[in-house]
Order: structure tokens, then sequence, then C-alpha cells
């Protein structure tokens, strides 16, 4: 509980076990295997020569950003690592990277938590596309554009 998508309720002990067999037996008529495949509805596709200080300021008038506002999601198409990839973080799960688009815009971006589902290999050696949201980052009193990654897709041909 606590939040706008949370739902909660009460059930006598007697009546747990009919609860439990008629919410599994609804759920298994109405999921379908798709569902257990989260899905990112992409807002825009955008070259990287777009990502710029007044693209942001403009995203940012539309924040705050919640449930009822979601960030804006972008996707780039054909990118290629472009180096410094490596893995970050306490735990080494995040990915950071810089990439290229098909233009030759180069633009920083990483990947947190995806570093166990993205091959490092694959994402040196081969195009692939990305799905993003746009975030400042200041570092050493200067602030640069990250690109925030949600979803990597390795390019096969």
């Amino acid at each position: 509980g606590g939040h706008d998508f949370a739902a909660g309720l009460s059930i006598h002990r007697e009546n747990f076990e009919a609860f439990r067999e008629k919410f599994e037996s609804v759920a298994e008529a109405h999921i379908t295997e798709e569902m257990f495949s989260p899905e990112i509805e992409i807002d825009r596709v955008i070259d990287f020569e777009t990502v710029d200080f007044k693209f942001h300021n403009i995203i940012q008038q539309m924040a705050p950003f919640g449930p009822q506002n979601m960030q804006p999601i972008f996707a780039t198409l054909n990118v290629k690592n472009v180096g410094n990839t490596r893995k970050v973080g306490k735990t080494n799960n995040h990915v950071r990277f810089e990439m290229q688009d098909s233009k030759g815009t180069r633009i920083n971006g990483i990947a947190f938590g995806l570093a166990d589902f993205v091959n490092i290999e694959e994402l040196r050696t081969k195009p692939f596309d990305i799905c993003y949201t746009i975030q400042s980052n200041e570092f050493n009193g200067k602030i640069n554009l990250d690109v925030i990654i949600k979803d990597v897709r390795i390019r096969e041909s």
C-alpha cells in the first residue's frame, strides 16, 4: 500500500484457500505469455544531434514526472559503440559507454542494472538500437547530458 497503484484486502483465514484458488484460476485464464515480457512505450525516434541542452530544458518544463506524467522515452536506431565500455557501480551491474549514431554524433550513456542482460562483447562489435531518457549530469563542476538507457537491442544485420 501507500501509492496510487497499490491494492489490498482483508480476508478471513478460513476463506483464504478458496480465494487463492479462484484468484489463480482467473489469473491463469487472463494472463498471456506476452504479458511476462515488459514493454517500453517509445515516444519518439531521434538522432543524437537532437539531444542538446535546449532540448533537455524543453523536456524539463514538463516535469515533475511520475505515474500520471511519465518522462519521455526516446529511441535511436543503428547505434555503434565507440569505446570506453565498462561495467560500473559497486556491484558492476551498470554499463557505461560512448555511442555514435548513424550521422556520426557521439554521446555518453549508462544502462543502470543491465550489465547482466547485455552482452558486452556484442555491444562493442555490433550495431544496436537503444531506448532511453535524457538526464543532466554534473561532475567536477561541468554539466553534461547523458542518455539513461532503458533497453538495448543488438542488430543482427
